[in-house]
């Protein structure tokens, strides 16, 4: 709660190498925020009368120099506190479901290379994993001992790859994975599997960036991280209130002759409202006028007010708002616009052609920041993002002014583009943006849904080879049936995600994305064929395991279930169908039961080791 508060006291915020932007929409709207340069900055602004807050990752007096900053600024007599924080070596292993400690098992932990701790937790550097992991061996650590990389560690979107110490080193090269990382190693490591919450979240691995307004931003990021996203905030666009001119005070004191007032954002709301009590009036000035408000967001933030507007338009489109209003007579009624200064003009023209007398008040300008277009260089140089979300037609606008016009669609690369509403989605086709994901309700809310429902693998390090589990992109209360087109024909598999959801989700998500096309059936016999093996040989998979979904229903004939082999984990993409009578008395493990066919029985019975799936569909009601 102290760092909360003060970046809430801020004048001035500076933010280390390694700090997420987390607490950053709780600045003031007119805080001074970039990165930090120097620690003679700090000094030269706090002594200029501004409060300075300085974030650092973790600990100040732990792995960063904010030690030598509180040194500086005693000897420079200038008054500070430091505020303590959870270092990443403890921090990260809990995100990951590693335990530090068991009782009985592990009771002492080592920071760094030391031969004693029971649980070892290293910091390595870039480029230097191999060599942390062989000095560990060199100093008598088993390569049998379980052990796990964490990639991004402290962040939401913090990866973990784990394996025997002495195999860790391959692994991790084979994924083709770079960066800073937490070497862990000990018993605890065995557990995270089971207790690693993060990485089943649906957005795990999915670096999504918002360019909203800062002071917007705290719902649409709360809800993307809880979904396991990692979210970068740079912000496209910034709120700016106009002075209350003569036309303010004048829109004001007409409100008792006003029969209809119209909010075009919630920005518009806002700040209306404010220029309201500047004037010495408050909500009661509106006891005449009719209420409506383009947008959800809009709406509520009225009801935020004590007041409910009497029309919401279902579209997040000014054409919507007057189709709506089309039963309403407007005829020589005084209808006020608050909104931004630049906007649309389609508003104005369809209400002055139903003869309303339109007046449009600017109440605040949109703006782009002025650290907008180096911090988006740097990002998209640099690791990227996998989404860029869009809210308003403005930071669109702004986001492609940022970058050279011939360099934009390679900078860009495989990030894809969701929008919040048709009329956002037109601005960035128009500039050039491919646009794959619309929201169909026009909230951030609806946005984080369209974004879920556009369904994506975990990271894939090969062609049949992923770095995880596949996020979940189902719920049990949806149908889901497979068509599997093969070289005899197509059968039809009626799918059970009310009885094994992640076997079932596992299996639409590797089937959506093309995983099974142009694999054989290489296993056939007189009751089972199988498939789904990329190697051909009953050896091959995607890279992880899944877990038992065990269930009451019979084994029989058309029964889909997954493979594994004797006294193992559960394939993560081998599945059978039974064509026949269980050999001897049934199987003698969980083999996840996740579908029945419901047609195309006879196409299941003529297959044979030299067939192949050409493709698998799936349809959801």
């Amino acid at each position: 709660m102290q760092a909360v508060e003060a970046v809430k006291e801020a004048d001035v915020i500076r933010n280390c190498d390694g700090c997420g932007a987390g607490l950053l929409h709780l600045a003031p709207p007119n805080a001074d925020i970039a990165p930090l340069e120097s620690i003679d900055e700090v000094i030269r602004l706090a002594r200029s009368g501004r409060k300075v807050t300085v974030l650092f990752p973790g600990n100040p007096y732990a792995f960063s120099n904010g030690s030598e900053m509180a040194d500086r600024l005693h000897r420079a007599g200038l008054d500070f506190e430091a505020v303590p924080g959870l270092i990443v070596e403890l921090a990260a292993p809990v995100m990951s479901g590693i335990p530090l400690t068991i009782e009985g098992r592990s009771a002492s932990i080592g920071f760094g290379l030391v031969t004693g701790g029971e649980t070892v937790v290293l910091r390595l550097a870039s480029g230097w994993w191999e060599s942390g992991i062989s000095a560990l061996l060199q100093n008598g650590r088993s390569p049998e001992t379980p052990a796990a990389l964490i990639l991004n560690p402290g962040l939401p979107g913090q990866h973990r790859v784990s394996a025997a110490l002495g195999e860790l080193a391959r692994k991790a090269a084979t994924y083709g994975l770079r960066g800073d990382a937490l070497l862990v190693l000990g018993p605890g490591v065995a557990m995270a599997d089971r207790l690693d919450t993060l990485s089943k979240r649906p957005l795990h691995g999915h670096r999504i960036l918002i360019t909203r307004a800062r002071h917007q931003v705290d719902p649409f990021r709360r809800e993307l991280v809880d979904l396991g996203a990692a979210v970068v905030e740079i912000p496209t666009i910034e709120i700016r209130r106009l002075p209350a001119d003569d036309r303010v005070k004048n829109a004001i004191q007409n409100l008792d002759r006003t029969a209809l007032v119209i909010f075009a954002s919630a920005n518009a709301v806002d700040i209306f409202f404010q220029m309201l009590l500047t004037a010495g009036a408050d909500a009661r000035a509106l006891h005449n006028s009719k209420l409506c408000a383009i947008g959800q967001e809009t709406a509520e933030a009225l009801v935020a007010r004590g007041l409910r507007p009497e029309l919401v338009t279902s579209e997040y489109t000014a054409e919507g708002l007057a189709n709506a209003l089309e039963g309403w007579e407007l005829n020589r009624l005084r209808v006020l616009v608050p909104r931004a200064e630049v906007a649309r003009d389609a508003l104005p023209s369809l209400l002055a052609n139903r003869g309303a007398q339109v007046e449009i008040l600017p109440v605040y300008r949109a703006v782009c920041p002025a650290d907008a277009g180096p911090a988006l260089m740097r990002l998209f140089e640099g690791e990227g993002v996998d989404v860029i979300t869009f809210t308003a037609s403005s930071t669109v606008s702004n986001f492609v002014r940022a970058f050279p016009e011939d360099r934009l669609p390679a900078v860009l690369g495989d990030a894809e583009i969701a929008c919040m509403g048709p009329v956002t989605a037109d601005t960035a086709r128009k500039l050039g943006l491919p646009v794959s994901i619309v929201a169909r309700e026009y909230t951030t809310h609806g946005l984080v849904q369209a974004i879920l429902a556009h369904c994506t693998t975990s990271t894939q390090i090969g062609p049949h080879d992923y770095l995880g589990p596949q996020p979940m992109c189902i719920t049990g209360a949806q149908k889901l049936q497979a068509t599997v087109s093969t070289t005899q024909g197509d059968f039809v598999i009626d799918l059970a995600p009310e009885v094994a959801p992640v076997t079932v989700n596992n299996f639409v998500v590797l089937a959506l994305h093309g995983y099974y096309n142009g694999l054989n059936f290489w296993k056939s016999e007189d009751w089972v064929v199988q498939g789904g093996d990329p190697r051909g040989d009953g050896r091959g998979g995607p890279g992880y395991n899944l877990p038992d979904e065990t269930t009451a229903t019979p084994w029989g004939l058309g029964a889909v279930g997954m493979a594994r082999p004797a006294g193992g984990p559960v394939n993560g993409s081998q599945f059978f169908v039974q064509k026949a009578a269980w050999p001897g008395s049934g199987p003698s493990d969980v083999y996840n039961r996740f579908g029945t066919v419901i047609s195309g029985m006879d196409k299941v019975q003529q297959l044979t080791s030299t067939d192949t799936i050409k493709s698998i569909t799936i349809k959801v009601s």
